[in-house]
């Protein structure tokens, strides 16, 4: 099994969950990315990292349980805007059970935190707020 098994159906999933969420959806649209934003990527957008997968670290025959921790960022011009994203992330995915494709592996997701938005230099003459919400994703094989 290989980080990309379980970290690219991960994301789908919790992207699809977010944005099917009305609220979200009015704030970004379709923004929502893994890994990192296009360079064009308009504001605001949402970026979901995988911090730590079981994969990355060792070697597993079978796992029964997987933990992942994701962070996922909003990106915006106002800090109203980003604490306003990252709330609705957290509502979104916390405590959520996730039907992976194909229906053999199932996330539990729990909110960790939520870091509030803080300004990041982009350039010289770009700076933009970001925030983020922590998660620890269980993935378990089977529908249970």
């Amino acid at each position: 099994m290989t980080a990309t098994d379980t970290i690219t159906p991960t994301a789908t999933a919790m992207r699809a969950k977010l944005i099917a969420n009305a609220g979200i959806t009015a704030l970004v649209s379709q923004r929502v990315y893994l890994g990192d934003a296009p360079d064009n990527a308009a504001y605001p957008h949402i970026i979901m990292k995988a911090v730590s997968a079981p994969e990355m670290d060792a070697t597993h025959d079978d796992l029964s349980w997987q933990a992942q921790q994701w962070d996922i960022y909003a990106v915006a011009d106002t800090m109203d805007i980003v604490n306003d994203i990252t709330g609705k992330i957290a509502g979104v995915l916390d405590a959520q059970q996730l039907t992976l494709s194909g229906g053999a592996k199932t996330l539990v997701i729990r909110r960790q935190g939520t870091m509030p938005a803080s300004r990041i230099k982009l350039s010289d003459t770009i700076s933009k707020m970001i925030g983020a919400t922590t998660l620890l994703v269980g993935i378990r094989t089977g529908s249970n």
